[in-house]
């Protein structure tokens, strides 16, 4: 009889160890990731400065490129193929889609002095959704930016046009690092992103009458900090939205417009930019120079809306040194100094995005303003991206 039990118990033991081998198995397994290719996105749907620069051609090349380096990439969480989607009504857990958007572009020229200034910057958007039902997966923010100057003369044409092909080319390295290092899931059980983004009027007032009207100006904050905290926390962020009832993303797959609906995170990110601040150091000017400082504020939040918790909440800061030629008058930085107040806010997202992964505790002390502990806060919301990835 016994013999007989001890049997039956070795049977349901080894159907019972089949059975969570074969699940871990297909658990581990990469999901298969379809590459939708390039597009324009929800904020340029048909510009870019590829047209605007003449190079209208340039798209089918990029396409081409993002294809080739798909070779590049290595990873155990996914793969992705080049072919066609299956039927929408085949196995609709594994309809998932990246795509690639060019979500925003700027170019900004300025004469500063004898110095002629051209900075551009440009914002990608890497998207994984389910073509079943076109629901976001992942979202991931990439931002490159770059400058050339020239003396006496207005950057030329080429110029300006090999400078936006060396930014695709740094997109391209940044695309494959990136996505070597994510990892993939088909469902995340807790997301975050940027909720709400606020500029006070002191802030705004510093910023070029052309972004202060432009309608996607807190996007592009958003976005921009999105991608610092992405980049430096290997974490997904939900795409901002000025309307959450219209929370969609646009982009191209096989030759169509899609509407991509994606989630309200689970986490709150709250930005409220308050001061970009230029001030002298009168005591450490050159003969042929003058000395200023570029700072930028902003309060930062992080909270859960269900529970009211907040992770983390305080006003921090960074400033920037810029040594300018003693004959450019002051009466003329307005025209210029847009230049130096976006460094200094882009420094600043920076700063913040890299105390997740090691803060620095001087930075903390000497830039910040809080009535938490910011270097335990700042531990707690690295625990926070890590439960969102």
């Amino acid at each position: 009889m016994r013999s007989k039990y001890s049997k039956n118990i070795l049977l349901i033991s080894t159907y019972l160890l089949v059975f969570f081998f074969k699940l871990n198995l297909l658990a581990s397994e990469p999901t298969k990731v379809v590459y939708g290719g390039f597009s324009y996105g929800t904020n340029l749907p048909e510009k870019s400065l590829f047209k605007t620069l003449g190079l209208s051609n340039e798209l089918f090349s990029i396409n081409n490129k993002l294809k080739t380096a798909i070779q590049k990439i290595n990873n155990s969480s996914f793969v992705i193929k080049l072919e066609d989607l299956k039927a929408k009504n085949e196995d609709p857990e594994n309809q998932i889609v990246m795509v690639i958007a060019l979500d925003d572009e700027n170019i900004f020229d300025t004469i500063m002095g004898d110095v002629h200034i051209t900075n551009a910057s440009l914002t990608f958007r890497i998207i994984f959704f389910n073509a079943y039902n076109n629901t976001l997966v992942a979202s991931i923010p990439i931002e490159i930016w770059q400058d050339i100057q020239s003396y006496k003369k207005n950057n030329s044409q080429a110029a300006k046009i090999e400078m936006i092909k060396k930014m695709y080319e740094a997109f391209l390295n940044e695309y494959v690092s990136i996505l070597n290092n994510f990892e993939l899931k088909k469902k995340y059980n807790l997301r975050i992103g940027i909720k709400n983004l606020n500029i006070e009027d002191d802030a705004l007032k510093k910023m070029p009458a052309k972004l202060q009207k432009d309608f996607f100006i807190k996007e592009k904050f958003a976005t921009s900090f999105s991608a610092f905290i992405s980049k430096n926390n290997n974490v997904a962020l939900v795409p901002f939205s000025m309307d959450r009832t219209g929370s969609t993303l646009k982009a191209k797959f096989q030759d169509q417009e899609i509407t991509i609906k994606f989630p309200d995170p689970d986490y709150y990110i709250d930005v409220n930019i308050k001061k970009l601040v230029r001030f002298e150091d009168k005591k450490n000017k050159k003969a042929t120079n003058q000395v200023f400082y570029y700072g930028s504020g902003i309060e930062f939040k992080v909270y859960q809306p269900d529970t009211k918790k907040t992770v983390i909440q305080g006003y921090m800061k960074r400033v920037t040194t810029q040594i300018l030629p003693d004959n450019i008058e002051k009466s003329t930085f307005k025209n210029f100094e847009w230049f130096f107040y976006n460094n200094s806010l882009k420094a600043l997202f920076k700063k913040i995005s890299e105390q997740t992964p090691k803060s620095d505790k001087k930075w903390i002390k000497t830039s910040t303003e809080s009535d938490l502990k910011l270097t335990k806060a700042f531990k707690e919301l690295n625990e926070v991206y890590q439960k969102c990835r």
